[in-house]
Parts: structure tokens; C-alpha cells; sequence
């Protein structure tokens, strides 16, 4: 197709090109203004999601949905919560296992590695972090079907997991990084 046969037989004055142009850009600002907005409404989306009790907050796209459960006696934890929310095709949760007793951080991360690769989801790369100051590990698995980034962190009784689910672009993508980076340990949890 020829631009002849979009624009016809125009005769393109200097005042009219200006006159496009400024239309053109007129339109372009109200996109940008548009996205600017969508982007607003998005980032407006991030909520905290605290846990008091349990000791910590992390920002979430969304309401999340909270289950909390307690131990039985026989159990190795007293009490548990999980909240998850969905994001694009990305699944980012955060859980929290109150303990009986205190576990080494090594002993925890052991058990990490070893539960995944026995799931089939074996972890590709470890990388020491802080959250709060406290010691904390990533554990990343980088696949074609199957990616997912763990934070974990321990304090006294308490374990505090965060996670990503999600196809390979998780790894670079800047909500992934944002709700990571937002996890934060409160003082007075139990």
C-alpha cells in the first residue's frame, strides 16, 4: 500500500503539517496522561499486609487471601498463616510457621533444598540476603516450566517464607523485586 493511497492528493502546507503535528502530539499527551493513570491506579493497588502477631509486613498487589491454621499437639508448629495473592500469571504469597522450638537457620534451609529437589523443583541457585538485619537466603530455581524465587528468613520460633511463582520473566521483573524487597520483620511479634 503507498502513502499516496492513504493521503490522497494532498497539498501538505507548512500550516498544516503544524497543524497535524500539533493535533498528533495533542492525542499522544492524552495517551500518556491515560497511562500515566493506569499506572497510578496499579501502584495504588499495593497494599501492606501486616501480621502483628506473627512479625512482620510486606506489600502485596491486592487484597490477599489469608489462611491461617493452627497445630495440633502433635504437630512441630503451633500455629501458621499463609496469604497469597495473583498477579499477571505470577503467584506471590507469604507464610509464616510459628514453631514449637527454635531452629538453626542451616537446619531450615537443609530442609528447603531438600523438599524441593524431592518435589521435583530442585533449586538452581542460592544467594545469601538480610531482612531486617537478620540473616535470610533466596532460593531460586531458573527453569523453561518452572521458576519460582524463596525467601526465607528465621527468627527465634518463627520461619517467614516469601515467594514467587510464575513463567521465566520473574526473574528480572520490577513487582517481583518490589514485593521481595518489601518484606520486613516488626518488633514485638511473638
Amino acid at each position: 500500500m503507498s502513502l499516496h493511497m492513504i493521503t490522497g492528493n494532498m497539498n501538505w502546507s507548512r500550516r498544516r503539517v503544524m497543524s497535524a503535528l500539533a493535533g498528533a502530539s495533542a492525542t499522544l499527551m492524552s495517551f500518556s496522561a491515560l497511562s500515566r493513570a493506569a499506572q497510578a491506579e496499579a501502584a495504588a493497588a499495593w497494599r501492606e499486609y501486616r501480621n502483628g502477631e506473627m512479625g512482620f509486613r510486606v506489600e502485596m498487589p491486592g487484597t490477599p487471601k489469608v489462611e491461617e491454621q493452627s497445630g495440633d499437639p502433635s504437630d512441630p508448629f503451633t500455629k501458621s498463616v499463609d496469604a497469597q495473592v495473583e498477579l499477571n500469571d505470577m503467584l506471590l504469597g507469604v507464610h509464616c510457621t510459628e514453631n514449637r522450638a527454635a531452629a538453626a537457620a542451616e537446619d531450615q534451609y537443609k530442609l528447603q533444598r531438600e523438599g524441593m529437589a524431592a518435589g521435583g523443583m530442585a533449586v538452581t541457585r542460592e544467594e545469601a540476603r538480610t531482612v531486617s538485619g537478620n540473616p535470610a537466603r533466596d532460593f531460586i530455581r531458573e527453569s523453561g516450566d518452572l521458576n519460582y524465587i524463596y525467601r526465607v528468613v528465621n527468627v527465634g520460633k518463627r520461619t517467614i517464607g516469601i515467594s514467587v511463582f510464575g513463567e521465566r520473566d520473574i526473574h528480572g521483573n520490577p513487582n517481583v523485586r518490589r514485593f521481595l524487597d518489601s518484606l520486613t520483620l516488626l518488633q514485638g511479634g511473638r
